[in-house]
Formats: C-alpha cells, sequence, structure tokens
C-alpha cells in the first residue's frame, strides 16, 4: 500500500510506501493550528493469490497521534533545499529527528560563516539503520559526503563550507547538512545530529579532497583523515630537491587501505601498495625531483571507517645520484 498526508488543498506533503505484512509510518509531520489535513491509503499492487482456506480481504489499522514538538527537534517535510529545517548555530549545534521510512532524507539549513570555516558534524548510531551524511553548498551542490554501516556512528570531518559573499546572492548565504536513510527505518528511535563549525585544521585532511584538483597539500610530517565508506582522498605533496620520500599509511578497523604515488605532471603512477588487511601499515619509496607528487588513498570495497582515522606519515632524504630516476618497488608492511 502507499499512504499519503495531504493538505487542505489536497496537496501532498509526503507519500510512503508499505510493504505487504509490515508496519510504516510518518514521524514528526508538522501541522499547523486552523488548516485540514488528509490521509490517503490505497493499494498500489494486486495482491497475491491466497488458498481459499485463508480470507479474500484484509483490514488495516491507521492510528495518529498529535502532540508538541522538541525545541531541537526537526519538523517533517523537510525532505529539500526549499523545506529545510533552519538551524541557529553559535558555533555548534544539537538536532534529532527520525529516519521514519526508507530513504527518508532530512535536510538542514545553516548560515554560511563570515571567515573560512570548516564543519565536524556527526550523528549517533541509529539502530537498523544504514545511513548517509552530506553537506552542500548554497546551490544545493554537493562538497562532502560518507555513508555508514547499518547500526554505526557516521561522522565528516573538517569539512570546509563556503563563506558569506554579499554580492553572490541569496543562495551563498547558507550551507546545508543532509542526512539520509539508505537502509532500513527507525520510527521508535531518534537520531541526534551534531555540528561544529571552527577553525580549518592543518594537521588534517581538509574536506572536499577526493580528487587532484582539491588535494590537501601536505609535506614531510604528520597528517590524518578519515575514509568513509566510498570514501577516495589526494594529498598533493611538496617536496623541494632531489629526494627520497618514503610514504606510509596505517590504516584503521574496517579499512584496508590502498595507497598510490602519482607524478602530478603526467599522471604516471610511480608506485602502489595495498594493504591485504584492516589495521594494516602500507609503505612506499618514490624519488621526488621537486616536482609536486600526488597521494591517493583508497579502500577495499565496502570498507570505510568515519569514527576512526588513519596516519599518513611522508619522511625525506637526500637521494644518491644513481637513485635519481628510479623507483623502488613498494612493499606492504604489517605493524608492530
Amino acid at each position: 500500500m502507499s499512504l499519503q498526508l495531504l493538505d487542505d488543498g489536497l496537496k501532498s506533503l509526503e507519500t510512503i510506501s508499505v510493504e505487504a505484512n509490515d508496519t510504516a509510518g510518518m514521524p514528526n509531520m508538522a501541522v499547523f493550528p486552523g488548516r485540514t489535513y488528509y490521509f490517503r491509503v490505497r493499494a498500489v499492487a494486486k495482491p497475491a493469490k491466497v488458498p481459499d482456506t485463508q480470507p479474500t480481504s484484509q483490514t488495516y489499522k491507521l492510528t495518529v497521534e498529535l502532540g508538541d514538538f522538541e525545541l531541537s527537534e526537526e519538523r517533517e517535510p523537510n525532505d529539500s533545499v526549499a523545506s529545510a529545517q533552519p538551524v541557529v548555530m553559535a558555533g555548534a549545534a544539537d538536532f534529532a529527528g527520525y529516519l521514519g521510512w526508507l530513504h527518508d532524507q532530512d535536510y538542514y539549513r545553516i548560515p554560511a560563516p563570515e571567515i573560512a570555516s570548516a564543519l565536524d558534524v556527526d550523528m549517533d548510531a541509529l539502530e537498523g539503520v544504514s545511513a548517509s551524511l552530506q553537506v552542500l553548498d548554497g546551490s544545493g551542490a554537493k562538497i562532502a559526503g560518507g555513508r555508514g554501516r547499518r547500526g554505526e556512528r557516521l561522522a565528516l570531518h573538517n569539512v570546509t563550507v563556503p563563506v558569506a559573499a554579499v554580492d553572490a546572492g541569496a543562495g551563498s548565504a547558507f550551507f546545508y547538512v543532509v542526512i539520509r536513510s539508505e537502509a532500513g527505518q527507525n520510527r521508535t528511535q531518534r537520531y541526534v545530529l551534531h555540528m561544529t563549525l571552527g577553525m580549518i585544521r592543518q594537521d588534517s585532511e581538509i574536506e572536499p579532497n577526493d580528487n587532484p584538483a582539491k588535494a590537501t597539500a601536505v609535506r614531510d610530517g604528520m597528517t590524518t583523515g578519515f575514509l568513509q565508506v566510498g570514501d577516495v582522498d589526494y594529498f598533493r605533496y611538496l617536496g623541494e630537491g632531489q629526494r627520497e620520500v618514503t610514504f606510509e599509511v596505517t590504516c584503521p578497523a574496517h579499512v584496508k587501505g590502498k595507497l598510490e604515488v602519482v607524478r602530478q605532471s603526467d599522471g604516471q603512477v610511480l608506485a602502489a601498495a595495498e594493504a591485504k588487511m584492516a589495521k594494516q601499515k602500507v609503505v612506499v619509496k618514490v624519488p621526488s625531483l621537486g616536482e609536486p607528487l600526488l597521494v591517493r588513498l583508497s579502500q577495499g570495497k565496502g570498507d570505510g571507517n568515519s569514527n576512526d582515522p588513519y596516519w599518513l606519515k611522508i619522511s625525506s632524504s637526500a637521494m644518491p645520484d644513481q637513485k635519481i630516476g628510479a623507483t623502488n618497488s613498494p612493499s606492504a608492511l604489517n605493524p608492530d
């Protein structure tokens, strides 16, 4: 069946499907005093033939409950940029809501900062639901995103958000955070969304960095980052002179990391190494002739961990003359 909530002009506010022998519902639908609302229930598929010993008619039960919203709680429908939930944010904000049906998605509209800033956003684990998080700019274009496993906490870290521009139109005054149910639903347990806006951290990957043009600049030293399910991270190494550079990545749980070092000028892969198991360390050594190198970090299919970081360690040393132009064979090392 399908269930629709209609306003007094019979315009659909929300429509969800109800599978056979299942229950479904719409939590947190906003209704206003003095307005009339309608529910429409209809069969959307011909029922399967049942044995003569079973009843040929079935009944459904529709329950409606009217209550008050909590202070920081989503108000449905909020499934688009146009209907996004406004957020008042003074450095940090928390919101709660439901992923009450499959592919339910909630939009939150946040004022753009006046100076360059980064957003950290995380969603507490929600039983039975695999969720995704996205950060969008004022036009609705994706800045960064990630997906978690069923019943797993999900987070995005150090995401640069657009700065408010006076002459760039009304859309530039906001950016958006979107949470979506990719698999499963939960009408009884609320998720809690934590959002923090602060300074951009330079000792970590700076999202978005999922393609070479947006690679995070790095030098010798330690950098950290996160690989959500399906995520890829790029770094640009700005070495100087003829050096032998060692790239070492320590992977967290649920991540079998793949490390590639690419020459920026022509895209040639200079070295690559892939972990055979999670929590493994991978190392490659390449010569640098003073030109930028691209570091690409990816992971096995279905891998991802938005809660525990990987560590990227870069070190370099003077390169003997006979090694100039040569590439060392990569190696994959188990942790100590």
